[in-house]
């Protein structure tokens, strides 16, 4: 009896034992890999017990046509750990204070808030996710100290201090709904996190989802349940190896041009609006500013710095008149040397011209010189809306410009600028406009919208004789080591065929010299380089109170044309000298001081 009672408490434990190393080799085997609930749950287990600072999010960074980082500085900044402050010496505190050069006890003060892995940047508004840079001198200072409570380390910045084209390039925010909802697998595989950045608006936002790396680099501390420091584990870098990663986007923008460019257009008084330069042989954009400016660390939702002015629409005013110039040589209902009489009335839909007492007997080429509203209003009731609506979409003023086509690393929609307006010639079906509306649009109120974007890209195409391009931002994506993960080719306008003849473009181009030789642009007769374009002035009313807004476009030099500009100051005060102008020649002097 006592033998066979032994036999099975030998049999049980050989089970046990059994099942113990079955699971063993199950672990070992099919189970090392977590899934589903399991693996979030491990995934949970090792960030509650981890604590630190991104050092690089590994997000790829953007440059200009040459290489010039236009994102992505690394730079030292004093890392702070928890209880830091308590483990140094009364000396070294002191010390550390005068290197930071701040009082000691705001350091202390500070340092004792820290309860994870912070940077010292008590300025910040980030509650210390990033650095306030070290000067050389400061970082050897703090390495010679020899701190257990704090060490000097390099992070990657993603803008610079002096930032170039910021609202082409735009930024990053936090964003966790959106996280969710667009990158749900990436975050299931712990490629991003919630509180990873991403992109917000410009080249960010539009590259946002190609930009994305291999996965960040931090520097991580172990903690307790409580969140106390685990002894001996100390401070490590994670992160993650690929040769390919950081990607790079290599964008249109000229930084020379860019800095030149913003500094011209702040010099001469640009507080509100925009300036866009392109390239007359490609359309690409070779520099953008909007104004006013912003920082990225101040932004709110409800802030309106940070929206780009190059790309939203506003009335154009009367540089709508060149396209309907063009329009009308095109169509043969006007011929440049007809003549209209301007007695300052037009005689019907309460339109006036913007001179008192009118411009007298005069050619079309020289209203265009100066703008007169009587004859455009008459030349505008020659043409239909279904007509100027065809030549606005031909020509890129109607609708969006902007390079749009297809990724060829996930197969999807990509547009270089989805944030921009399209413009348009009507509100309502073009087949309903009156007479009325005709005369109205064809000097650029009523319902007409451009973008100054649009507007520089109208007169790149004229240059090129007609011929229409989509503007680029970016020219190709790059792997780290430099070679291109997908290019975008210059595009035309989907309207494909040149909407207007050679010979039409040369008549226009003509009576667009005469607008600076003898009309409303004789301002600019002593820039740098011979200059044509036509100046515009559009009502509006913002807020109750009646302002308008000021705009040139044209091209230089004149003789042999290398830039397409549009320039918009926005809400300027009735009855005030055009700022635009003043502004273009500023930004035609300063792309004429570039070296070649």
């Amino acid at each position: 009896m006592r033998l066979h009672r032994l036999f099975h408490v030998l049999l049980a434990m050989c089970l046990g034992i059994a099942l113990l190393a079955g699971r063993l080799l199950w672990l070992q085997t099919w189970g090392s890999s977590p899934r589903g609930a399991a693996a979030d749950a491990t995934a949970m287990s090792v960030r509650q017990r981890t604590q630190g600072v991104t050092l690089d999010p590994g997000r790829g960074h953007i440059a200009d046509r040459r290489g010039e980082p236009l994102t992505g500085e690394t730079v030292n900044g004093l890392l702070l750990l928890p209880g830091g402050a308590e483990r140094m010496t009364d000396a070294d505190r002191r010390s550390l204070a005068r290197i930071l050069n701040v009082p000691t006890m705001r350091l202390v003060d500070e340092w004792r808030k820290v309860d994870r892995p912070a940077w010292w940047n008590p300025d910040a508004r980030d509650g210390g996710k990033s650095p306030s840079p070290l000067t050389p001198e400061q970082a050897a200072g703090i390495r010679g100290l020899r701190l257990s409570g704090a060490t000097v380390a390099s992070a990657v910045r993603r803008y610079p201090e002096r930032r170039l084209a910021a609202h082409l390039v735009g930024f990053v925010a936090e964003q966790p709904e959106r996280m969710t909802a667009m990158y749900g697998q990436r975050l299931t595989d712990g490629q991003l996190r919630l509180s990873t950045p991403i992109g917000a608006s410009g080249l960010e936002l539009a590259f946002d989802r190609l930009l994305h790396g291999a996965g960040e680099t931090r520097i991580v501390s172990y903690v307790d349940g409580r969140g106390e420091p685990l002894n001996g584990l100390g401070v490590k870098t994670a992160g993650t190896s690929n040769p390919y990663y950081p990607l790079r986007l290599i964008s249109t923008v000229d930084a020379a041009a860019q800095r030149a460019v913003e500094a011209a257009a702040d010099a001469a008084g640009l507080t509100e609006g925009a300036v866009v330069v392109l390239d007359v042989a490609t359309s690409d954009i070779v520099a953008m500013a909007s104004r006013p400016a912003y920082e990225a660390d101040r932004l709110t939702p409800q802030g309106s710095d940070w929206a780009n002015r190059a790309i939203r629409a506003v009335a154009p005013g009367s540089i709508m008149k060149s396209f309907v110039a063009a329009a009308a040589l095109e169509e043969g209902v006007v011929q440049p040397d007809e003549t209209f009489d301007c007695d300052g009335t037009y005689g019907r839909y309460g339109l006036t011209c913007w001179k008192e007492g009118g411009h007298g007997h005069l050619t079309f080429a020289e209203a265009l010189a100066e703008s007169c509203n009587i004859a455009f209003a008459e030349v505008g009731e020659r043409l239909s809306g279904e007509t100027l609506q065809r030549y606005g979409i031909e020509l890129g003023v109607v609708g969006a410009v902007g390079w749009k086509g297809v990724s060829d690393l996930d197969g999807k929609p990509l547009l270089h600028l989805p944030e921009e307006q399209p413009g348009r010639a009507f509100a309502g079906s073009p087949s309903a406009a009156d007479g009325g509306v005709l005369a109205q649009t064809a000097i650029g109120q009523r319902d007409a919208r451009w973008t100054p974007l649009a507007a520089a890209n109208w007169m790149a195409t004229l240059v090129r004789g007609g011929a229409p391009a989509s503007p680029r931002a970016a020219t190709e994506l790059q792997y780290a080591d430099g070679h291109a993960a997908e290019r975008y080719d210059a595009r035309r306008l989907p309207g494909g065929a040149d909407a207007i003849s050679p010979a039409t473009s040369r008549v226009l181009r003509g009576m667009l010299e005469g607008v600076v030789a003898s009309g409303t642009g004789a301002s600019l007769q002593n820039a740098a380089w011979p200059l044509a374009g036509k100046s515009g002035t559009a009502e509006a009313t913002v807020d109750g109170r009646d302002v308008v807004h000021q705009w040139f476009i044209g091209y230089g030099p004149a003789d042999k044309p290398k830039y397409a500009v549009a320039v918009l100051a926005e809400r300027r005060p009735t009855g005030s000298a055009n700022r635009a102008t003043a502004v273009f020649e500023a930004v035609m002097n300063a792309l004429a001081a570039l070296p070649e």
